[in-house]
């Protein structure tokens, strides 16, 4: 028996240890549980709170306000009298969620809203049934048309109604829609530039590319300017409250970030001479046939502004990849893609003037004649011999090839010999000649206000060779503008200026008007130096070059001619300075491949012409001398052109003295 209570008083305290565990056990596995839910429950605090707070604060803002973009209008160009050659305007798409198109307002029903769209966006057919049933809602209709026409308009979440709206119509819709109180609708504007004058000036200008915060420059002006030109965006926070108010709450304040205003940019362009320009580039090109590269440049002298700069072939400003002025389309599709792509960026898309170098030619001996008075080495009634000179192996001679034998260097400078001023280059000595040649600029870029600018390309550590060269303007390259800087310096009186296309700007938020000083220079010659210079560029002009239309003023200047000795290909050019009694303009023409048999004579002419209309433009009158008046007089038999190609034709007219005008829709030298 007592066996028997041992064993069941051992069985019962073994049950009372065991319940004891398993009560423990799960005071420990609940504490466990929830020890896990906190830490859970704290990370997920976490979570929300530190590191997703921005992230939904950022979501609930989006939800619970509206950020409107306000685009800032990028600005005009104009010419230093205040045309605008670019400006700009905006085209809409314009779409709508027909669920929340509504008006709060007693007066106005969907069908008014209707009315007004279709009305002013000028829909028809079944463009105008479309909208009219995703807006209104029929009379008579049963109830399953209805359910079935409310259930069309809950699904269409957005509807394009017009594309390229003009601003006009936009903004006359905007106007009234928000006057009334109407939500649902979208207007989704984007800019586009307005070039006014199709092709002329384009390669000053430049183009633009859309992106997505608008247009921005990537050549020309548009590039150059384009912190200024496009200012930047402003923001406008708003409470939203859906469709029904415009996206706001009523009456809710708003926040805005004002944006920087855009400006309008004044060049110091004069769109008419410009045009002079043009017209006298284009004469050049039909006569000479040289379509792949004839460029110029009119600058003040004393100012460094440049009135024109201008080029052919040009492009069409608002469509710079179209047709090329003087392509046929015929032919221009005949070529591949890369073809295509290749000439339009060396040719067209390049800014002649100052993106390519050119060997100068005989228009470089006017540095060495300006450097040789100012050292005062020589003078103009220094005589030298013009025979043959040989430099390190390599013989120069006179344009004409026998010679003038004894000579000032008064008449070689007017004759062109090369050995004379291969003479006196070697006076100068080559330390001090390329001395100047770095003062003046050649060596690196002028700093004008453009993009694509390169440096002419001298000898780094140059030979006597590359003196006597150089000295006549061959084995070294300038680039047009540098060139026309030199003979304005020429022209002020010796101050070399800083050549540039802008000269203000104007704040398009306030108006304020803000002037760019011209620099004050620095002085490379004398006055004395400068006006010698011009006494002898005038020669030039009065021994053989003048030009038939030009009389009445004192003109002055060098002609060029230098040889691409790889093809073969010549390259003729004229630098000129205007009125050479009271200089006001720096004239530059270059002839680059040209199509026909020609000489620089061309690019004379077509100077001298440049310069007699420019200054007349100007306001200067002629002063006709004794000897004008008999070349006034001068007469010519105009031949038969019939038959001719326009080419053929401008040719044989610039032959004879005269100054073909070819428009440029007619600028295709192969057609009769």
């Amino acid at each position: 028996m007592s066996g028997r209570r041992d064993k069941l008083t051992s069985l019962r305290r073994f049950k009372k240890t065991d319940s004891r565990s398993v009560g423990s056990l799960s005071l420990i596995l609940i504490s466990v549980a929830f020890i896990l839910s906190a830490v859970l429950i704290a990370s997920q605090l976490y979570q929300l709170h530190v590191v997703s707070s921005d992230e939904l604060s950022a979501q609930a803002a989006r939800q619970q306000h509206s950020v409107r973009k306000i685009d800032s209008k990028r600005g005009s160009i104009l010419d230093r009298n205040g045309y605008p050659m670019v400006s700009s305007s905006y085209v809409y798409r314009v779409g709508m969620t027909p669920s929340v198109v509504s008006s709060p307002k007693s007066n106005i029903e969907q069908e008014d809203i209707a009315d007004m769209i279709i009305n002013t966006l000028d829909l028809e057919g079944e463009k105008a049934d479309s909208v009219r049933s995703l807006i209104t809602v029929k009379d008579g209709l049963s109830m399953s048309e209805a359910v079935m026409l409310a259930s069309e308009r809950e699904s269409t979440a957005y509807v394009q109604l017009a594309a390229y709206v003009p601003e006009s119509k936009a903004e006359r819709l905007k106007n009234w829609l928000t006057e009334n109180r109407v939500g649902g609708f979208r207007f989704d504007a984007e800019e586009k530039r307005v070039y006014n004058n199709v092709d002329l000036a384009s390669s000053i200008l430049g183009m633009t590319r859309a992106e997505s915060d608008g247009l921005e420059g990537v050549s020309g002006l548009e590039a150059s300017y384009e912190d200024l030109l496009s200012g930047s965006t402003t923001y406008i926070y708003q409470k939203r409250n859906n469709y029904a108010n415009q996206g706001a709450v009523p009456f809710s304040s708003s926040i805005k970030q004002e944006g920087d205003s855009s400006h309008t940019i004044h060049t110091t362009i004069d769109n008419s001479v410009q045009s002079i320009l043009h017209e006298e580039l284009l004469s050049i090109a039909a006569a000479t046939g040289s379509i792949n590269g004839v460029s110029g440049i009119v600058m003040d002298v004393y100012t460094g502004n440049i009135l024109a700069m201008d080029q052919i072939p040009s492009y069409r400003a608002d469509d710079p990849t179209g047709l090329p002025l003087g392509v046929e389309a015929d032919i221009w599709e005949e070529l591949e893609e890369d073809e295509q792509a290749k000439y339009r960026s060396e040719h067209l898309w390049t800014n002649l003037n100052v993106g390519a170098s050119f060997e100068p030619g005989s228009t470089f001996k006017a540095v060495t004649l300006a450097i040789a008075l100012e050292e005062g080495v020589s003078g103009e009634h220094v005589i030298y011999n013009d025979d043959p000179i040989t430099v390190q192996g390599q013989t120069m001679y006179c344009v004409t090839g026998h010679g003038h034998g004894d000579e000032t260097l008064r008449e070689a400078f007017y004759r062109s010999c090369n050995p004379v001023f291969v003479q006196v280059g070697n006076e100068i000595g080559i330390e001090k000649y390329y001395e100047y040649v770095e003062k003046l600029g050649f060596k690196g870029k002028s700093g004008i206000d453009l993009y694509g600018e390169v440096s002419g390309i001298f000898h780094t550590n140059p030979m006597p060779l590359d003196l006597a060269n150089l000295s006549f303007g061959e084995s070294s390259t300038v680039t047009p503008l540098q060139l026309t800087n030199f003979f304005a310096t020429i022209g002020n009186g010796g101050n070399m200026l800083t050549p540039r296309l802008v000269g203000a700007y104007t704040s398009q938020a306030d108006g304020v008007y803000h002037e760019i000083p011209v620099e004050k220079g620095k002085q490379i010659f004398s006055d004395k130096t400068s006006k010698r210079v011009l006494a002898l560029l005038e020669d030039v002009v009065l021994m053989g070059n003048k030009t038939f239309g030009s009389e009445g003023f004192r003109l002055g200047g060098k002609t060029g001619t230098s040889m691409d000795e790889t093809n073969e290909i010549p390259t003729y050019s004229f630098a000129g300075v205007a009125p050479i009694d009271d200089p006001r303009i720096a004239t530059l023409v270059v002839i680059r491949d040209p199509g026909i048999t020609s000489s620089s004579i061309i690019a004379t002419r077509a100077s001298n012409r440049i310069s007699a209309r420019v200054l007349n433009h100007l306001g200067l009158k002629q002063e006709y001398t004794a000897t004008d008046l008999a070349n006034l007089k001068y007469s010519v038999k105009i031949p038969s052109l019939a038959g001719l190609t326009v080419g053929e034709a401008a040719a044989k007219l610039s032959n004879l003295g005269l100054a073909p005008s070819v428009p440029a829709d007619q600028f295709f030298l192969d057609k009769p």
